[in-house]
């Protein structure tokens, strides 16, 4: 029956066989746009490179992508990019999406996109994932967290965002981004209590190391003195103990008249920051010495029993003072000496490990237990080693802070880099303790010269260098004539 039914016309009253058939009309054309169906969560998509967006998140080195872009241009797109609605991306975070203008933003595959866009394509597939908006921003800082070059300040802030705004907790962060363990996290956090002026320059040349700075905040509270405490460790060279020992005494330097220990000739400021406990600390610095020095000063004309006394005593010092010229020279210039033939020994060191040098394995048990037995600065070697790899191409990351390097070393699975690294710092470790000018050389300094000499053709040059060697037995190249600096 509704087979046999037809559509009435206008001011039909029934009998539909008597009228004449109609003629079909076509569906406005709006009607055909509007049953289009809505783009859904793993959608495949055709889409003009150029409603695309970068993420404003993903701040990746792209690298050169030419290679990529021929092998899209003579293979095609092999894998799809991953995309969001800007729509969706602005809701979540809308200062970031304040600037895109396209209908997408990509979630993966920057790369491909641009090397679609630079092999001369229109359009690039790519699969629809606003499901990744909420968390896109932490999985790609976790994507790109051992690829950039932080500096701790930088890891600190990003860890204190997915913790406080991503509502992680400190052991979701370690998982997420393949950390050792919730003590790396605290110890950037904790560098947020140090005044900006520190935060700028923690992990630098110019700034202490994240253990330094964090034992810093933790042992003070104001910012201030924190300050004052890292200024008496680089002005005078001193662990931070010592350091925190000499300001809770009150025994800071006298701001009109500085004065640097003499015995800091041959030190660098890295070679003690993270020494714990030095015992040279206390026989290398006088504490005495400048109050003693300017207490007859003004003392005229007021004699009280406390300065009746020492009135003479301060002219009878006098006496060795002035023959102290005699002596002085001789200290100036071993010191002399010895920062000459540091500064051979490291480029010696640099041109060994730009050359990835060979030990034989008794060699290798050596070093290791020159480096591990012996008392060295470990902050130090770790700081040397680094920039020895940086510079001769061979570190593996390009990361600034020495930590955030050699964690990123040990999680590598990479074993030639760790072997490379290890063998390296404890080359280092050798070094920062034979250059240090607080300390007589023994046997095990005597060592790792003779180190130097086999492996890396050293040719120790100061006479005071060659005299050490002599002490221990230790054979050298004697082609050469030492240092005319060195001479008397």
């Amino acid at each position: 029956m509704a087979g046999s039914l037809q559509k009435q016309g206008k001011g039909s009253k029934g009998g539909g066989n008597n009228l004449p058939p109609t003629k079909p009309t076509d569906p406005p054309e709006s009607q055909f746009w509007a049953i289009t169906t809505p783009e859904q969560d793993g959608d495949a998509l055709d889409i003009n490179v150029e409603d695309i967006s970068s993420n404003p998140f993903n701040d990746r080195d792209l690298g050169d992508i030419t290679s990529l872009s021929e092998s899209i241009a003579e293979d095609g797109q092999l894998a799809d990019i991953n995309v969001m609605h800007t729509a969706e991306f602005a809701k979540e975070y809308p200062h970031a999406a304040k600037d895109i203008t396209t209908k997408y933003v990509i979630a993966y595959g920057e790369r491909r996109w641009r090397a679609v866009q630079m092999a001369g394509l229109k359009t690039i597939a790519a699969i629809l994932r606003n499901d990744l908006v909420p968390k896109i921003r932490r999985i790609l800082f976790a994507e790109n967290f051992h690829r950039k070059q932080l500096l701790p300040i930088e890891e600190a802030r990003e860890f204190y965002r997915l913790h406080k705004e991503e509502g992680m907790s400190i052991r979701e962060v370690v998982a997420e981004l393949k950390l050792s363990g919730p003590g790396y996290v605290a110890s950037r956090l904790k560098l947020l209590e140090l005044p900006e002026t520190l935060q700028r320059i923690v992990g630098t040349e110019d700034g202490p190391g994240v253990t330094m700075a964090k034992n810093l905040a933790g042992k003070l509270a104001d910012p201030d003195d924190m300050l004052t405490v890292w200024g008496l460790i680089q002005e005078e060279g001193i662990s931070l103990p010592k350091a925190l020992q000499r300001f809770h005494a009150g025994d800071l330097p006298d701001p009109a008249n500085p004065e640097v220990p003499e015995q800091r000739h041959s030190d660098s400021p890295e070679a003690a920051p993270d020494e714990a406990k030095n015992e040279q600390d206390a026989e290398s610095t006088d504490d005495s010495g400048p109050e003693e020095s300017t207490a007859p000063e003004g003392g005229t004309g007021e004699p009280t029993p406390a300065t009746a006394g020492p009135v003479n005593p301060p002219a009878e010092k006098a006496q060795p003072k002035q023959s102290a010229p005699t002596k002085k020279p001789v200290v100036d210039k071993e010191a002399e000496q010895r920062t000459h033939a540091s500064a051979d020994r490291d480029s010696t060191c640099r041109s060994m490990v730009s050359k990835a040098f060979k030990l034989s394995a008794e060699q290798t048990d050596a070093l290791f237990a020159r480096a591990l037995l012996a008392r060295t600065q470990q902050e130090a070697a770790r700081a040397r080693a680094q920039r020895w790899l940086r510079e001769a191409g061979k570190a593996g990351f390009t990361i600034s802070d020495t930590d955030s390097y050699f964690e990123a070393v040990l999680s590598s699975g990479n074993t030639d880099l760790v072997n490379t690294v290890t063998v390296t710092t404890a080359l280092a470790a050798c070094e920062v303790r034979a250059r240090d000018g607080r300390r007589q050389w023994d046997v095990h300094d005597a060592e790792h010269v003779a180190l130097l000499i086999a492996v890396g053709n050293h040719h120790p040059e100061s006479v005071w260098e060659r005299a050490q060697l002599k002490k221990y037995n230790i054979d050298f190249p004697v082609g050469d004539a030492p240092d005319a600096d060195s001479t008397d």
